[in-house]
């Protein structure tokens, strides 16, 4: 069985500033390939880091996964 990434934007707006998916879905269709166009949009409030201070992208993905699937 092949497994496929899905691309997923992470975005937190700067104060006062709401975003919406749609706004965001809309920009990329005019400025990007379809294929390219994400499936998932998440919104956090900030990233997860290590003690390094690099985004820990474990945490991340266990984060998209449970924003996507709830159990």
């Amino acid at each position: 069985i092949r497994r496929q990434r899905q691309m997923c934007i992470r975005d937190s707006p700067r104060l006062g500033v709401e975003l919406h998916e749609e706004e965001i879905l809309n920009y990329c269709r005019d400025q990007i390939a379809s294929f390219k166009i994400p499936r998932h949009i998440i919104f956090l409030s900030k990233l997860p880091v290590t003690s390094t201070g690099k985004v820990s992208k474990a945490e991340l993905r266990e984060e998209a996964l449970n924003q996507l699937h709830p159990s």
